[in-house]
């Protein structure tokens, strides 16, 4: 436990040291053919730091694409589902911004016969009957204190639906079907479907065993991580790739797949992975939609560990050990960005690969990107969005834009986590963090570089947000959250 505690503090030691070495550097940029060679152009002066995040609602479209105009059929006036399932209030709200038209097949799945030890599995899958429930009201955002698990802040409408109470646990990540009209998220263990309005629900399964799903871009197919049970009655990982009813499922090859990333084109996934569940994620997969591993790479005795001397006193030694590695990026040209922690050779924070993980030219990773948070960018392939540390300030978080056609990093906001891109325009939004350094609310950073606070918590009833990252619709006209949660 003394040298795990020793190779963490050694880690955050590096990373502020690594962090002024890469500020000294200058990064080799390859746009298509042409190689050229260019600076990152750090613009860290004060008037670039100061954006205030003024409690501003935002009323106004942060994007092009305006609301939705689908006509939504009225649900029924008394719920028919549990209060677990959805929220129940009848109160009024602006225009529903989802609708019937393309509501999801209904099935008759249910979960099969489990053991008297075994409470369920994550490949126990099967569209369920689609449930209409009472259509959450579009509270303004400046009325929005309450907490949620799940909430959908409609930028066009100024207006935030809570679509499920803060007393269901929700697990972390949220996908869209490419119309916008409904969500997949993991509820108690389970995939749901859920109408963008609230209107309706549908289970998919999971026996509460499922942790992470993942829609396809082309709404076509989804990922599913979770746990199931073998011949021998033994609980194991599981991973599959389903269609988006969660039927017809492929079991990926491998163990303790984690943070899954889908290509623009839907055709491939990539998934990071630390063989035996212990330590640090050190080996990237790709895989194809028939389950297949198509490239696999493990980083590993690349990064410097220090132990400690018995007793605690006196010189540390160093030895090679496993580069943790972040969650994956897909561009749009099909090259996959990793947030990585490499020492050897050189410090890097990420690499840059083809689909087949060989190691190709990109932009120099930032050297202040903290890897676990991952990074984002617009459709167009012209930048990446990450959480950046300042070296005078390690504890503050920074909203950076890295563009990769000049490598020039800017700070689009402070004091923030989780920041997500938006896909058709230069917007971002993040989880702007307290005093204390906790996660609260919703901001969006527009093209202009202007700072709105979606909305905020007001005293100890604070809408705290823990998603791991905001979910734009692919129209870029709301943004979903995962919330505080039971």
């Amino acid at each position: 436990m003394a040298g795990l505690a020793g190779a963490i503090v050694l880690l955050l030691i590096g990373s502020v040291a690594g962090i002024a070495r890469a500020n000294e550097t200058s990064v080799a940029l390859r746009a298509g053919s042409d190689a050229a060679r260019q600076t990152p152009q750090a613009t860290d002066d004060p008037s670039d730091l100061d954006l205030a995040l003024a409690p501003v609602d935002l009323s106004v479209t942060v994007t092009a694409p305006p609301p939705p105009t689908t006509t939504v059929a009225t649900a029924p006036a008394t719920p028919t589902t549990p209060a677990s399932k959805g929220p129940t209030t009848t109160a009024p709200g602006p225009a529903r911004a989802s609708g019937t038209s393309d509501r999801p097949a209904g099935g008759n799945h249910t979960d099969r016969p489990r053991g008297p030890d075994q409470v369920g599995s994550a490949d126990d899958l099967g569209p369920g009957p689609v449930e209409p429930t009472v259509p959450a009201p579009c509270t303004p955002s400046s009325q929005t204190t309450a907490t949620h698990s799940i909430a959908v802040a409609e930028l066009a409408l100024g207006c935030v639906r809570a679509l499920v109470p803060s007393d269901v646990w929700v697990r972390r990540n949220i996908s869209w079907n490419p119309e916008a009209t409904w969500l997949v998220a993991v509820v108690e263990g389970r995939i749901v479907r859920l109408a963008r309005d609230g209107s309706w629900r549908q289970d998919l399964g999971g026996g509460g065993q499922v942790y992470r799903a993942d829609l396809s871009p082309d709404g076509r197919r989804m990922i599913v991580l979770g746990h199931a049970w073998d011949s021998s009655g033994e609980e194991r990982p599981l991973a599959l790739v389903t269609a988006a009813d969660g039927t017809g499922g492929r079991p990926l090859e491998g163990s303790f797949l984690q943070t899954p990333a889908w290509s623009p084109d839907s055709q491939f996934v990539a998934l990071t992975s630390n063989g035996d569940g212990a330590g640090w994620t050190n080996t990237v997969h790709v895989f194809g939609l028939d389950g297949r591993e198509l490239a696999r790479r493990t980083f590993a005795d690349r990064s410097l560990w220090g132990t400690p001397p018995p007793g605690g006193s006196g010189p540390m030694t160093f030895r090679p050990g496993p580069a943790p590695l972040g969650p994956p990026s897909f561009l749009s040209d099909g090259r996959l960005f990793l947030p990585a922690f490499i020492e050897l050779p050189a410090r890097l924070t990420g690499l840059w690969f083809d689909r087949s993980l060989r190691e190709v030219e990109g932009p120099g990773s930032p050297g202040d990107l903290l890897y676990p948070d991952g990074a984002s960018g617009p459709s167009d392939g012209s930048a990446l969005i990450y959480t950046g540390y300042s070296v005078d300030e390690p504890g503050s978080g920074l909203v950076r834009r890295l563009d990769l056609r000049t490598g020039t990093v800017t700070t689009l906001a402070r004091d923030a986590a989780y920041p997500s891109s938006a896909h058709r325009s230069r917007a971002v939004a993040f989880i702007p963090r307290d005093a204390a350094g906790r996660p609260q609310g919703l901001s969006v950073v527009d093209g202009s570089g202007v700072v709105r606070q979606v909305w905020r918590g007001s005293g100890t009833d604070c809408t705290c947000v823990s998603s791991w990252r905001p979910a734009w619709t692919p129209q870029d006209d709301a943004v979903a959250v995962v919330g505080k949660s039971g």
